[in-house]
């Protein structure tokens, strides 16, 4: 006999396909990114996110990273083990770029430009924190232009 599907596995089964990663309007996506990744330290945040209604999506074996998603528009939430990293993804719309921009320019005023292809693949915009050695905020593209597509938005922080 197998095992009994846990309640997540039920709430999974039933999440509309495009609401895994979905079209968030430019201000939901930034909203999302400073309530689970900037103004959360890590510690409990799993509690915040089931509070908030998202479900943990089961991992692949030897994966560092666990994503939560939710049925409805906000985004995916992804959090890198150790409490090193925090993104969220959404499919790429319309003013999130302008949106994220306007999200460093007020919340580090003084960030640094980094090169993106020092960061990582396909990480298409990176900042140095400042004050914070060793953090860095960056978007990242999945995906082409002729294509649906998808944008990340995160922060990773050296330990």
């Amino acid at each position: 006999m197998s095992a009994p599907a846990t309640p997540d596995a039920y709430e999974l089964a039933n999440i509309y396909a495009d609401n895994i990663v979905p079209k968030s309007t430019p201000a939901r996506f930034v909203a999302a990114f400073e309530r689970y990744c900037l103004d959360h330290d890590g510690t409990g945040l799993e509690s915040v996110l089931r509070a908030d209604n998202y479900v943990p999506v089961p991992r692949r074996a030897g994966a560092q990273i666990q994503s939560w998603v939710v049925d409805d528009r906000r985004p995916a939430v992804m959090l890198l083990d150790g409490r090193t990293g925090c993104s969220v993804a959404a499919e790429a719309r319309t003013g999130q770029t302008t949106a994220v921009q306007a999200l460093i320019a007020r919340r580090y005023r003084s960030a640094a430009p980094l090169d993106p292809a020092t960061v990582g693949r396909s990480v298409e915009q990176a900042w140095a924190v400042p004050g914070e050695a060793g953090v860095i905020v960056f978007t990242q593209r999945i995906g082409t232009p002729h294509t649906p597509s998808r944008l990340i938005l995160g922060i990773l922080r050296q330990t």
